[in-house]
């Protein structure tokens, strides 16, 4: 896999009920939540979600295999981008180093911008992704509504996360190693 990006470090973030750990990466801290053994598949949500909605996917699919849902850059408990760069190489980069982390090429199931980064993501780094699934994807975004999601991405900061837990500027992580390679 040599074509992508440096990996991040795993962290695990004890106390977390719901198996969340962070991808530390240059600038970024890239919430996942895992679950499961076998093949990787990630997992990539739409532009007004994070990492929970694939709750039910990744329930059915923890038997078969490693699940591994993302809170993409600007949403949920990874917050914003140090670089505030929300474009479709940088979402790609991310999950590149997610798949470099886990030593293997991955399987993407994406909705929406998931989808969007997905694609991105096979076409940039072929040598880490192994397939998609592209769910409800459009090419075009209009100009108000991409304006809109800047402005939401832009706070990120001051969000909350399930359970009134603030976005991931103040969630914090810890130096403990992950066992995601199981």
């Amino acid at each position: 896999m040599g074509d992508v990006p440096d990996p991040g470090t795993l962290v695990t973030l004890p106390g977390e009920h719901d198996g969340g750990e962070r991808l530390e990466l240059h600038g970024l801290s890239l919430w996942v939540k895992v679950t499961g053994n076998g093949r990787p598949v990630v997992l990539l949500h739409g532009v007004t979600a994070n990492a929970y909605v694939w709750d039910p996917v990744a329930e059915r699919l923890a038997d078969s295999f490693r699940v591994i849902a993302v809170d993409q850059r600007g949403h949920g408990r990874t917050g914003p981008a140090e670089d505030g760069d929300y474009s479709g190489p940088a979402f790609a980069s991310d999950i590149a180093a997610v798949a470099e982390a886990l030593g293997e090429k991955v399987i993407i199931a994406g909705h929406s911008l998931g989808s969007r980064n997905a694609i991105e993501a096979a076409a940039r780094y072929p040598g880490a992704v192994a397939g998609i699934v592209a769910v409800d994807f459009t090419p075009y975004i209009e100009p108000p509504r991409l304006d809109a999601v800047r402005t939401r991405v832009g706070a990120g900061h001051s969000a909350t996360c399930p359970g009134g837990i603030p976005s991931a500027a103040a969630c914090g992580s810890s130096a403990a190693t992950s066992a995601l390679k199981r």
